[in-house]
């Protein structure tokens, strides 16, 4: 109930949501609206400024910037003890799901009975509580299948988790094949609740943009980088990135009916996620034909290195031989206005339009948290579908 509220609140707040383009044939579904419902404005660079005063704005008006970035992060903090509580309570719809695309809900109850005869004084007998009847449990099947599976890394030397999601026709229409999302989960999290979103949330939006033909059906894999180390890129004694592309793409790319080429590509991520899949696409970009980067965690101008020696990327300047690569590829960067990473992710848009790279920035209001992811998900699977390269039936 919490997550529902704090959902319900996002989808209020992301109804006043802007977006910055400079294509004017960009309707994102039915009737120009994009997957959250809200129309989306195309707007000049005196709309972004204003966007980036007022975000600057809030800033003085909370001294020198501290105690406004302490309440950005006071914000993510209640939002992921509210995700935290809610994930407790769908621990068991977790560990009772399967593989094979059902979720096992615990019965509610078994109905009235007959009401206990009150005692002495007029209080009730007092009540045991008894186990429920699982031949009375009905099972919800969702429309695709959720696998949580993992393989054996030779290049990470241990096991590693991923899971796919399968599209809904999949299983029927078996001469067919499909593009493939890549979808990047933040610091702290996990291939099974990617955002801290519960599995059953993920299906929901997924389903909400493919039945209104606003998105096409794809493979979606959620990879796991928590595991052992922690990040998306190489270092010493982790080189994820050479296990992403050496061995996990090609690991989805035979065992299932992938459409295993650039044009059918696409990745994103939300917070550290993000910044994984914004540099994929920029390092890798004859891989992808567009990444989706959310509160992505960017330092800045992509064409000098981050001041931040703590920063994974620290030594990430991007020449103007991989700029001109980096051009074959279009680019999101979707940042809500009150997110503390919103100025990073500002500057590293002006890079990239001022190096002529193809690149939007969306600004919609929320925080860093996952109201806004779970709606910039159906952003972003709309956004793969148009940039593939052949639109999906």
């Amino acid at each position: 109930l919490l997550f529902s509220k704090v959902v319900q609140q996002g989808k209020q707040h992301s109804a006043q949501g802007v977006a910055h383009d400079d294509h004017t044939d960009v309707p994102e579904g039915p009737e120009g609206h994009h997957a959250g419902g809200a129309e989306i404005e195309h707007i000049g660079d005196g709309m972004l400024k204003a966007a980036e005063n007022e975000h600057r704005h809030a800033e003085q008006n909370a001294g020198d910037g501290v105690f406004f970035l302490v309440d950005a992060h006071r914000q993510v903090h209640q939002r992921a003890a509210q995700d935290g509580a809610h994930r407790g309570a769908q621990q068991g719809l977790l560990q009772l799901g399967g593989a094979d695309g059902q979720s096992r809900l615990p019965q509610v109850g078994h109905g009235c009975v007959d009401e206990q005869p009150e005692a002495a004084g007029g209080r009730g007998v007092a009540q045991q509580a008894q186990q429920q009847d699982p031949s009375k449990h009905v099972a919800r099947t969702f429309p695709m299948t959720y696998e949580h599976l993992y393989f054996h890394s030779e290049i990470l030397g241990c096991d590693k988790n991923f899971s796919i999601i399968l599209p809904k026709s999949y299983a029927k229409d078996t001469d067919r094949k499909y593009p493939v999302v890549y979808m990047l989960h933040g610091h702290g999290e996990n291939d099974w609740e990617w955002a801290n979103i519960p599995c059953q949330m993920i299906y929901e939006a997924i389903t909400q943009v493919t039945n209104d033909g606003s998105a096409c059906e794809a493979i979606i894999v959620f990879p796991h980088a928590m595991e052992v180390k922690t990040g998306y890129f190489n270092r010493e004694g982790w080189r994820y990135e050479d296990y992403f592309f050496q061995e996990l793409i090609p690991f989805i790319e035979k065992n299932y009916r992938a459409i295993a080429d650039k044009g059918h590509r696409a990745i994103g991520g939300l917070s550290m996620g993000g910044g994984g899949s914004f540099h994929y696409g920029m390092r890798h970009p004859e891989m992808f034909s567009s990444v989706y980067a959310i509160s992505a965690a960017v330092h800045g101008d992509i064409t000098k290195p981050s001041e931040n020696a703590n920063d994974i990327v620290s030594g990430t300047a991007y020449t103007p031989e991989q700029l001109e690569a980096a051009k074959s590829v279009y680019f999101v960067l979707d940042c809500g206005d009150d997110d503390f990473l919103f100025s990073n992710n500002v500057e590293c848009y002006k890079s990239m339009k001022k190096a002529g790279m193809e690149v939007q920035f969306r600004c919609y209001d929320g925080a860093h948290a996952s109201y806004y992811w779970y709606d910039a998900l159906r952003r972003a699977m709309v956004y793969f579908t148009r940039h593939f390269s052949d639109q999906c039936r």
